[in-house]
């Protein structure tokens, strides 16, 4: 168990599944990385599932929004990285385009220039203003995050997800592969046996170049609280449902 309570957005995360867990672990193991290098990703063989358990009004964003209204958020901003965006998704609305979006955003020989992901937030800033936007609440959660993380692709990548607002005892589960990030609040928190867990964009942890987007369990769907009562049963269903 842990704390959590940012003082600022943390890194949008994926965890690893168990298999992938398993794999890796031996791959470093043989690679003969020590357990407590800088560039070791992978200090177990187990897997990372996430809960956590709001002591007060927590922020989170979790799961991808569908692919259409991803290409609603971005297609009225008319800038060059938006209008890429868009014609990716429009050519494939389903997991996999989300998915290429995510690998030209994050990848090292694709991702877009600061002043790229600068432009969007601009001009999520000025429909926002003319009252024009189509989320209110994620354009402001993007601007946020630019100001705390500038030029950082991660940004344009949460303005994908889904924002969740969690209260006092309410809980959000996140299962391998569950992409996330806990933005605001105070809670207590779970992964599993604690470890690996592969960060890009805003909040620059140790990471290994593209782990985020090679994870093949990569899910998205539909995010939301759950209030357990007395013994409740906390399932991985209600959150990320694979695609």
């Amino acid at each position: 168990m842990k704390l959590i309570a940012p003082k600022r957005p943390l890194s949008l995360q994926v965890h690893p599944d168990l298999s992938r867990a398993r794999m890796m672990y031996q791959t470093e193991e043989l690679a003969g990385i020590p357990l407590d290098a800088p560039d070791r990703m992978y200090k177990d063989p187990n897997h990372k599932p996430e809960l956590i358990y709001a002591l007060t009004k927590f922020e989170a964003l979790a799961g991808f929004r569908a692919p259409r209204r991803i290409v609603e958020i971005f297609s009225d901003l008319d800038t060059e990285l938006s209008a890429q965006i868009v014609q990716m998704l429009r050519a494939d609305l389903s997991p996999t385009g989300i998915r290429s979006v995510v690998d030209r955003l994050l990848s090292p020989a694709t991702a877009p220039a600061p002043s790229q992901v600068e432009a969007i937030v601009a001009a999520m800033t000025r429909r926002l203003h003319a009252g024009l936007s189509p989320s209110v609440r994620l354009d402001r959660i993007v601007i946020s995050l630019a100001k705390h993380y500038s030029g950082d692709a991660g940004a344009i990548v949460a303005a994908m997800l889904n924002p969740v607002t969690l209260r006092p005892g309410e809980v959000l589960f996140t299962p391998p592969g569950g992409i996330h990030a806990y933005l605001s609040g105070l809670g207590v928190g779970s992964d599993g046996f604690f470890g690996q867990r592969f960060a890009r964009g805003p909040d620059r942890k140790t990471r290994g170049p593209g782990r985020t987007v090679e994870l093949p369990g990569l899910r998205g769907g539909p995010a939301g609280a759950h209030r357990p009562g007395v013994g409740d049963r906390i399932h991985p269903g209600f959150l990320c449902a694979s695609r």
